[in-house]
């Protein structure tokens, strides 16, 4: 199996941007038969995936009983993400991280509520608190989408899809709001015996990014600050500042 180290991992890898290709050495991206979405293998425990489509790329990380997921894609697409995770080892204890307020990253929320954990930067609740619209369109687009997916996809998303969008008229904040904010410039969260450190690294996409660093997998999740082949998008409404941006990659780098 190809692996991938930090350093590409952070560069190339989980650069959220959906449409990026992944380079050629890290082309191991597969669909499982039962799986809707493609999935990267990460390393060489068999614990660490990427997970791509519909919406930012998600990493999911296996402990024994425990798991993490940073980010929950789009919205109709988030009990999707769930049975998808379940199929690679989820369990039962699950904590989810969202590494910035967007709705590609955060609409998926809604089908974690009562099954997890869900953190955030503090800049970011008050945010999706504000995103409604964009969660409520993005029902209304995967209605559409349904009739263009192949066969066997359609058959795994369709029920989501639609559960989501019947959902349209009653939607609250409320119902995709993490719990737990990330209030210190660093934090630390345990997936099982696994640690991973969280850390608020300023302004470089929005004022409520978050960079995931487990040091024992020798990975980083990015988010949105860090794009493959593209250059970085810097949200002026969400709060990113331009000064912050040109430092935020070093620091990455540092880590």
């Amino acid at each position: 199996m190809n692996t991938l180290d930090r350093r590409d991992f952070m560069t190339l890898a989980l650069a959220a941007s959906a449409a990026a290709a992944l380079p050629a050495f890290a082309r191991t991206r597969r669909r499982a038969a039962d799986t809707y979405f493609d999935v990267v293998p990460i390393g060489d425990k068999g614990n660490a995936f990427a997970i791509l489509g519909e919406g930012g790329n998600s990493l999911l990380i296996n402990d024994g009983k425990s798991s993490l997921l940073i980010d929950c894609k789009n919205g109709p697409f988030g009990q999707v993400l769930l049975d998808d995770i379940r199929k690679l080892g989820a369990g039962d204890n699950l904590t989810v991280i969202n590494t910035h307020h967007h709705g590609d990253h955060t609409a998926g929320n809604l089908a974690f509520k009562d099954a997890a954990e869900i953190i955030a930067h503090e800049n970011a609740i008050p945010r999706i608190d504000a995103n409604m619209d964009w969660y409520r369109s993005m029902g209304e687009q995967a209605v559409r989408q349904i009739d263009q997916m192949p066969d066997d996809k359609r058959a795994m998303a369709e029920a989501a899809v639609m559960a989501y969008a019947e959902k349209l008229g009653d939607m609250t904040p409320a119902m995709f709001a993490p719990e737990t904010p990330v209030l210190e410039p660093q934090e630390f969260v345990a997936c099982g015996s696994i640690e991973l450190e969280l850390y608020r690294m300023g302004k470089g996409h929005t004022d409520n990014d978050l960079v995931i660093y487990c040091r024992e997998l020798n990975l980083v999740h990015t988010g949105d600050l860090v794009f493959n082949g593209v250059n970085p998008y810097m949200d002026a409404d969400g709060g990113c500042d331009p000064r912050h941006r040109v430092n935020v990659p070093r620091n990455i780098q540092h880590l």
